[in-house]
């Protein structure tokens, strides 16, 4: 079958010899890019990019940007899916502070929601493509604030079991050295629109992740909205199983027989292993020594820890005034939550 590609470029890269491939870190582009490429063949393969790229469906069009892709859904105002490949080297390069500037991106097919349309709707703006994980350049930063990364997110979702997900990819980043992440909103259930405008209102999220080295293994997450569970294990699943209430084809560019393998994989004992050993250390002494005993995804730090963490087994942590902490500097409590109101200095 034919295939056609159309590809739009409004921005300009650093030498002649860059093509649309040289996508890695560090990026070469001066401004945010507009490069759109249509199949009209049923889930075509990109091979053209990485493995953060599912197989595009019939007349679907990837968009790239600054840092990720994504597919936009024009229809619904919120993107099918963003992909992307987090390493150790850009968590390490932190160049851009936090913008908070969103922003229109007019460059999608017509045009992503507006940040008022958030306003006053109890929705937060909720990152697909996380922020933290764009401060390695200027630009993927400032492209992570483009309104076609946001989804509606509840309060709780955006700033709870959400971000505590994101910062356990970062850990596993750290622990593997890269790893890919396709992430979105579950379009097939939705509670409706945004107050006074066309942005769809997911009822579930979806995150897929695939780290290719020694262990080769994937693994998948549907959330919702209205979640009870603090505990991230509790909504791990097999990737075939985000496959199948999406719709999406992830990973298409591995081998067949390693997709199939990896992605039917619901034994996910090997991407906790370490969460399951620090639980047996809190559970049998409460008592954390060393910053190594805290979880791979927090760091033993100073604390103002009183009256924390009373309903969540306590404070993980010395309890005079050390704690194991987030990244976001929250205290980290032993059920795996952390604390609204505790912080670490």
């Amino acid at each position: 079958m034919k295939i056609s590609f159309l590809i739009f470029l409004t921005s300009f890269f650093y030498g002649c010899s860059t093509t649309v491939q040289d996508h890695q870190f560090p990026q070469t582009v001066t401004t945010s890019q507009n490069i759109q490429i249509e199949s009209t063949s049923p889930s075509k393969k990109v091979k053209e990019f990485g493995l953060e790229v599912p197989a595009l469906k019939a007349n679907e069009k990837l968009y790239v940007r600054h840092g990720y892709y994504l597919s936009f859904n024009s229809s619904e105002k919120i993107a099918n899916w963003v992909g992307y490949s987090i390493t150790k080297e850009k968590l390490n390069s932190t160049v851009a502070s936090r913008s908070n500037n969103f922003h229109a991106d007019n460059n999608v097919e017509g045009g992503s929601a507006l940040p008022k349309d958030y306003a006053r709707s109890g929705f937060d703006k909720g990152h697909l493509a996380p922020a933290v994980d764009m401060a390695w350049s200027v630009e993927s930063m400032s492209d992570s604030f483009l309104m076609s990364n946001m989804t509606p997110q509840r309060p709780k979702l955006n700033r709870g079991i959400w971000k505590n997900l994101e910062e356990k990819v970062r850990g596993w980043t750290k622990k593997y050295g890269k790893v890919y992440v396709v992430t979105g909103p579950i379009l097939s259930e939705a509670e409706g629109k945004l107050p006074n405008s066309a942005v769809t209102i997911p009822r579930k999220f979806f995150k897929v992740l695939l780290e290719e080295g020694s262990e080769q293994k994937a693994i998948g997450f549907i959330i919702p909205q209205n979640y009870n569970s603090n505990d991230i294990k509790d909504y791990a699943v097999s990737v075939d199983s985000v496959e199948a209430i999406t719709g999406i084809n992830f990973f298409s560019q591995l081998p067949d027989e390693v997709e199939k393998r990896i992605e039917a994989e619901n034994n996910f004992s090997t991407w906790f292993n370490e969460d399951v050993q620090t639980n047996r250390t809190v559970q049998s002494s409460n008592n954390f020594s060393n910053a190594s005993a805290c979880p791979i995804d927090s760091q033993l730090m100073p604390a103002t820890i009183r009256g924390c963490c009373s309903h969540h087994n306590g404070v993980a942590g010395p309890k005079k005034s050390q704690a194991c902490c987030k990244e976001d500097k929250r205290v980290l409590c032993n059920d795996g939550s952390t604390s609204p109101s505790c912080r670490c200095y």
